[in-house]
C-alpha cells in the first residue's frame, strides 16, 4: 500500500492535509528500505542513514539533505513520544497513530507515530520526528512521511494508544 504526499489525514475528526500540495514525489525520488517493514521515497540529494550505534531493541534511521538532518525515524516497540499531551489521533491510509506539530521562532517540529503489526512482533512503532525545520524542509519531510509504504512483512495495527 502506498500513501501519497498531498493525502488527507483525519485528526480529531477533522480532515487536514498532511503535506503541502507543493511537494509531491515524482520519478526523480528514489526508494529506500526501512528494515523489513516499510519503504520510503526520498527526494534527489537526500540520503537515508542507519545510526552507527547498534541498539539491541530498536533501530534509528536519519534522513539527510544538503548535509543537514531533516527527519529521524525510530523503529521499535517502545517509542518515546515527547508531545503526547498535544497529540491528536491520526490516520494515514488505514494506519492509526498520533501526530503532534508545534511551531516556534526556530521553525516547525513534528512527531508522528504509526502503529504496525509484524509476524515476529518487531517493530510495532514507526515514530517519525523532526525539530525546528524551516517551512520548505518541513514540507519535504512531511512528503517523505506521507509516502511510507508497508512491505508484505507488516500491516497496520488497529490498536489505539
Amino acid at each position: 500500500m502506498r500513501w501519497l504526499a498531498g493525502c488527507w489525514v483525519a485528526v480529531g475528526g477533522v480532515l487536514w492535509p498532511l503535506v503541502s500540495e507543493a511537494v509531491e514525489p515524482d520519478a526523480s525520488w528514489h526508494e529506500v528500505q526501512l528494515y523489513t517493514v516499510a519503504t520510503l521515497q526520498l527526494p534527489p540529494g537526500a540520503e537515508l542513514r542507519e545510526d552507527k550505534v547498534r541498539h539491541p531493541d530498536f533501530l534509528i534511521y536519519r534522513v539527510f539533505s544538503g548535509g543537514a538532518e531533516v527527519l529521524g525515524i525510530y523503529l521499535g516497540n517502545a517509542a518515546g513520544f515527547p508531545n503526547r499531551g498535544a497529540a491528536k489521533e491520526v490516520t494515514v491510509g488505514p494506519c492509526s497513530g498520533l501526530n503532534a506539530v508545534s511551531h516556534d521562532d526556530g521553525g516547525a517540529s513534528r512527531d508522528a507515530l504509526l502503529l504496525i503489526r509484524t509476524q515476529y512482533g518487531f517493530p510495532s512503532d514507526v515514530h517519525f520526528f523532526y525539530r525546528r525545520l524551516g517551512a520548505a524542509a518541513a514540507e519535504r519531510s512531511d512528503a517523505i512521511i506521507a509516502n511510507i509504504a508497508l512491505t508484505e512483512a507488516a500491516q497496520c495495527s488497529g490498536e489505539r494508544r
